[in-house]
């Protein structure tokens, strides 16, 4: 999109801009955008500002988005997609009931040994990694949806598509638990104190690729890598 002047605003106004705890799109902005930048007037000096939606930490549970004023674009940029796709996961999460309902017994066994502290959090971070990989496929970077209406399209566009790519996230991270299980296996029997410096550096890999989060922080399109990741740690402790 072409770049728009800031808009002047004076510092109350800019304070108000603020919102905290959306569950949907901001209300009461201009145009119903979010401006690309804003400016306000400090003793003399010219102060700007970078607004973005800001989703919070929570990771287990969809997190608390905020309206918030930044210090720099960088930041604005960096933020702004995340807090779009966690308010888009907040309007369009199934439930985990209905999600668990298209998992094969095997894939239920295999999903519940899971790092994530609960099937519920699990379920959470598997459609957030759908949602990431359906707005990228969409064509619409998040960092530019910055107006009501294209939020809008781009929600009624994943809403009919999201389950199904959430069933083959779920797949391909039952993939991704089933070698981790079988790489676990290997490390607790090797019992070698020649290999114990292999063994550790391969549990120190297998814990940074497989944790809490790790299926959102991989993406959809590296979690196959994951597989041949592991696998091929495997075959270092065999050669090893």
């Amino acid at each position: 999109p072409a770049a728009r002047p800031p808009a002047d605003l004076t510092t109350t106004s800019l304070v108000r801009l603020e919102q905290t705890g959306l569950r949907t799109w901001p209300s009461g902005l201009p145009d119903q955008e979010i401006p690309d930048e804003v400016s306000t007037e400090v003793d003399g000096m010219t102060v700007r500002g970078y607004p973005a939606l800001v989703a919070g930490a929570a990771r287990q549970a969809v997190a608390p988005v905020d309206l918030r004023v930044l210090a720099g674009p960088g930041e604005r940029d960096h933020e702004h997609p995340r807090g779009v796709r966690e308010l888009l996961l907040g309007e369009l999460a199934l439930a985990t009931a209905r999600v668990t309902s298209r998992w094969s017994p095997q894939q239920s066994l295999t999903l519940a040994a899971s790092p994530y502290p609960s099937t519920a959090a699990l379920v959470t971070d598997l459609q957030r990694c759908a949602l990431q990989a359906l707005c990228t496929e969409a064509g619409t970077p998040l960092t530019h949806v910055r107006t009501e209406a294209r939020y809008r399209d781009l929600r009624a566009t994943l809403r009919d598509t999201l389950e199904d790519r959430t069933a083959q996230v779920a797949a391909a991270t039952a993939d991704v638990l089933t070698a981790a299980r079988d790489l676990d296996a290997r490390l607790r029997s090797s019992t070698s104190l020649a290999l114990l410096g292999t063994v550790a550096d391969v549990r120190g890999q297998l814990d940074r690729l497989v944790g809490d989060g790790f299926v959102a922080r991989s993406g959809q399109g590296r979690l196959r890598h994951l597989v041949r990741y592991l696998r091929a740690a495997d075959v270092r402790l065999t050669k090893a």
